[in-house]
C-alpha cells in the first residue's frame, strides 16, 4: 500500500534562538496534527532532521503516530547544504530499500524546511540534487527580517511565519500538502498519434499528434474527426507537464518527405496538436514503415512514440488502430561542462519530473568520495539507455565532454546519443562526426518569435 512520507528539517543553529525557533517547532506540530486529521486513512511516516554546526536525523522515517521532536541545543551556524545532502541519504536509506527499483511518484517525500534563510557555506547544488528527488519542498521563513532570497530558492512553495499564533497562516497550504504527489499547475499527460491506415505512393498524408490528459481522449477523436481526419489512433504516456510548457515534437520517417518535420505544442490543460504534411515518394516500396515521434521538454526527450504507415492499395478496416509502441528510457548519463552545471541540473530536474522512472547518471551527484572518477564514468556510458549530451560552446572546448562524446560514439553508436543544445549551434557547431544529429533547441526557437523550426532531412 502506498504511504504519504514527509521529511522536517529544522533550523538549529543560534540564529534561530528566542522566537524563530519558537515559531518553528509550533508550525511542526501543528502541521503532523493537521497531517493525522487530513490523511486519516493513508499510511504517514514522518522524519527530522535538524542542522546547526552540523547536520543530524533527529528522528527516523517512521509512522506518524510514534512521531515526536527529541530534545535538542541551538548551537554555530546553519549548515544547510549538510542537511540537504543528509536528506537524500536518508531518502535513499529510508524509502529506495530496492536499489534496482524506482520510488513512486506517491513515494517521493514532502519536505518542510524551517529557517531564517542565513546558511553557511555551499547550498545551491545540494538544494538542486534534492529536488530531484523530493515530490515538493514548503519552505517557512520564521522569525524577524528571515533571508527570503535564499529561501525561495529552495522551495516550490514559501510562507513567512513572524507570530506565534501561525494556525491560521498554516491553514491555506493543507490542500496542496496533503494532496500527495499532485502538484498545482502540473498535468498528466499522454500523446497520441493519428494517420491513415493505409497511403499510396505519389500522395500527401497528415500525421497527428495530439498531447491531452487521459480522460480527454474521446474528445481528442471527436476533434479528429471534425478535422476530416480519415485516422486511427495509437496513446502512449503518460508525462508530468508543467501548465504553460511548449512540447517540440519532431517525426522521423526516413523513407518519406517531411515537409517541416517539426511543430510545437504549447501545453494549457487542454487537447492540443502538431501536425505533419507526408509525401510518400514515387518509389517508396509497398508494405509497413517504421517512424517515430520525438516529444522534447527544453531540448531534453520525454517520450518517443514508434508508429507503423502502411503503403498499398488496400486499407485497415475502419475500426483498427495504428500501431504504436512507446519508447522511453529509464537511464540516461549526462555528459556536460562544469561551467554549465547549474543549467544542467536545472534542465535534469525537469526531464525527472516528466518522466518519473528515469535514473541519470550526473558526476556531482552520482560519483562517491574515493570512487575511480574515470572507470566509473566510463561504464556509466556504455551502461546507460541514453547519452544526453548537453552542448554549448564550455562543452565544444571541454577535454571530458571530447572523451566521453566520443567513448559513447564508438562503442553505442550515433543513435545513443542525444543531442541538448544549451548554447544555439550557430555560436556553439557541433562536432563533425555528430554533425548528422539534431543540435537545434525548437524551444528557444519558439520564444524568439516564430523562427522556421525545420531541419535539413539527413
Amino acid at each position: 500500500m502506498s504511504r504519504y512520507n514527509a521529511y522536517f528539517i529544522l533550523d538549529c543553529s543560534e540564529s534561530m534562538t528566542g522566537k524563530p525557533i519558537e515559531i518553528a517547532l509550533k508550525a511542526i506540530k501543528i502541521i503532523v496534527s493537521k497531517l493525522k486529521a487530513h490523511l486519516c486513512s493513508i499510511p504517514v511516516h514522518l522524519s527530522l532532521i535538524a542542522f546547526g554546526n552540523k547536520a543530524q536525523q533527529l528522528w527516523p522515517l517512521s509512522t506518524l503516530e510514534s512521531f515526536r521532536i527529541p530534545d535538542f541545543s541551538l548551537n554555530g551556524t546553519a549548515c544547510l547544504g549538510e542537511a540537504l545532502g543528509l536528506l537524500e541519504k536518508c531518502i535513499e536509506k529510508e524509502i529506495k530499500i530496492d536499489p534496482s527499483q524506482q520510488i513512486s511518484p506517491w513515494q517521493k517525500p514532502i519536505v518542510f524546511i524551517f529557517s531564517n534563510g542565513y546558511p553557511t557555506g555551499s547550498w545551491q547544488l545540494e538544494a538542486l540534487s534534492a529536488k530531484l528527488e523530493v515530490n515538493k519542498i514548503f519552505a517557512f521563513a520564521v522569525g524577524p527580517n528571515p533571508d527570503l532570497s535564499t529561501m525561495s530558492f529552495i522551495a516550490d512553495s514559501l510562507l513567512t511565519l513572524d507570530t506565534v499564533d501561525i494556525e491560521s497562516r498554516l491553514e491555506p497550504l493543507f490542500e496542496p500538502i496533503t494532496a500527495g504527489p499532485t502538484v498545482s499547475g502540473v498535468d498528466t499527460v499522454q500523446f497520441s498519434a493519428f494517420a491513415p491506415a493505409g497511403v499510396k505512393a505519389e500522395t500527401f498524408f497528415i500525421l497527428d499528434i495530439w498531447a491531452h490528459k487521459p480522460n480527454q481522449l474521446k474528445k481528442v477523436i471527436e476533434l479528429a474527426k471534425q478535422l476530416s481526419r480519415k485516422a486511427f489512433v495509437g496513446s502512449k504516456g503518460p508525462a508530468l507537464v508543467d501548465m504553460g510548457t511548449i512540447l517540440a515534437v519532431s517525426v522521423d520517417l526516413p523513407e518519406f518527405y517531411v515537409k517541416d518535420p517539426v511543430d510545437v505544442i504549447l501545453w494549457i490543460g487542454e487537447p492540443s496538436n502538431a501536425s505533419f504534411s507526408i509525401l510518400a515518394p514515387t518509389n517508396i516500396s509497398p508494405g509497413k514503415h517504421n517512424g517515430k515521434a520525438i516529444i522534447t521538454i527544453n531540448g531534453i526527450t520525454i517520450l518517443k512514440l514508434i508508429f507503423q504507415i502502411k503503403v498499398g492499395e488496400d486499407t485497415l478496416p475502419t475500426n483498427d488502430y495504428l500501431p504504436v509502441q512507446e519508447e522511453r528510457a529509464k537511464t540516461a548519463f549526462a555528459s556536460y561542462a562544469s561551467q554549465d552545471r547549474k543549467e544542467v541540473l536545472s534542465r535534469v530536474q525537469g526531464m525527472c519530473k516528466a518522466n518519473q522512472n528515469l535514473d541519470v547518471f550526473l558526476d556531482v551527484l552520482s560519483l562517491r568520495s574515493g570512487q575511480n572518477w574515470e572507470k566509473q564514468t566510463s561504464l556509466q556510458i556504455l551502461s546507460r539507455d541514453v547519452f544526453y549530451l548537453f552542448w554549448s560552446r564550455s562543452a565544444a572546448a571541454s577535454k571530458m565532454v571530447e572523451r566521453e562524446w566520443r567513448l559513447a560514439l564508438e562503442n553505442r553508436g550515433l543513435e545513443y546519443i542525444d543531442p541538448v543544445p544549451i548554447e544555439s549551434p550557430d555560436i556553439a557547431p557541433p562536432p563533425i562526426e555528430l554533425s548528422n544529429l539534431h543540435f537545434h533547441d525548437y524551444y528557444l526557437a519558439y520564444i524568439k518569435g516564430g523562427e522556421t523550426l525545420s531541419v535539413a532531412r539527413k
